[in-house]
Order: C-alpha cells, then structure tokens, then sequence
C-alpha cells in the first residue's frame, strides 16, 4: 500500500511562477526546482506548479521499462497527482506548488505498488510524467498490464491531463 500522500501547499513570494508553462510541468536544476540528488539516500526533487491546495502526490512510479527509451542513460518515472475531482487544472492559475523530496526508496512498481528498487547514476536523465487523475493508478495499470510487454506509452494510461518534464542529477 502506498503511503506517499502528500499535500500542495500555496504559492509563496519566492517561487518563481513564471518559469513554469502550465500547471503539471517540471523545470530543470538549473533553476533547482527538480532534480535528482546521490548519495547515502538518494532522492528525487521535484516540484511542480498546481491550482489548489486540495491536490496530493497519490504515487511516484518507475515506469523506465514501460516507455520507449532512447538511451541507456534515461529513466522514467510518473507521479500520480490529483485533488480528488474530474476538474482540469493545466491550463488554471498556478496558485500551489508540490514541492516533494521523494526517496528512490519511495519509487513503486506500477503494478503491484511495491518499492521498484529504482536507481540512477550520475550521468542519467530522468523523464518526469505528472498524471493528473482522480482514480486509483493501480486500476489503470490493471487494465493495462496485458499491452505491458509492447512497452506502454503515456497515451495508454488515460489520465485526465498531465505534463512533466526531464531532471538531471544536480551537481
């Protein structure tokens, strides 16, 4: 069972919301807002602009084997964020961040919800999918996990909307 849940907090003077497209996105460490981090317990960084406080990081996912992948240096993760409702968001006012450290430890199977035993190394580069969803990903996954072994694409998961972005470690 995944006990991630974490809640948005408002936006305060010193996030800079203009760096950001729309609401779900994730921009690099160059500005440190998301990256990764290595060490004794290594952690994603991530943080992402949201239009209320009611939306909650439900899940973070390692999907690096689910999606077609270029390069051996590119991961994949997805986090399953919501505020309980079918209401869009991307396009709203970004009012809220979540703003998270989350653990490779954290990092689940999509399948199962048990720890993926996710791992990066220094050189690798993260692609962020943010999956904005009201229902359970576990369902999702479910449904799909026959059309796992052809690789699944982001499309196949029907979220109601997302964004995302890449990270790299920060130095």
């Amino acid at each position: 069972m995944n006990k991630l849940k974490r809640k948005a907090r408002p936006t305060e003077t010193k996030d800079n919301v203009n760096l950001y497209k729309n609401n779900f996105f994730i921009v690099n460490y160059k500005n440190e807002e998301s990256y990764f981090s290595l060490g004794e317990k290594s952690f994603l960084k991530l943080k992402t602009p949201v239009p209320n406080i009611d939306f909650e990081l439900k899940g973070v996912y390692d999907f690096t084997n689910y999606v077609h992948v270029k390069f051996n240096n590119m991961k994949a993760i997805l986090c399953h964020i919501s505020d309980g409702t079918t209401n869009t968001g991307m396009d709203g006012s970004k009012k809220c961040f979540i703003d998270e450290e989350i653990l490779f430890s954290e990092v689940l199977n999509p399948f199962n919800s048990e720890p993926s035993g996710f791992k990066a190394n220094e050189n690798d580069w993260i692609i962020v999918f943010v999956l904005n969803n009201n229902k359970s990903l576990s369902t999702q996954t479910k449904e799909i996990k026959v059309s796992a072994e052809e690789a699944i694409s982001f499309a196949a998961i029907l979220p109601n909307e997302g964004g995302g972005g890449v990270i790299v470690k920060h130095p």
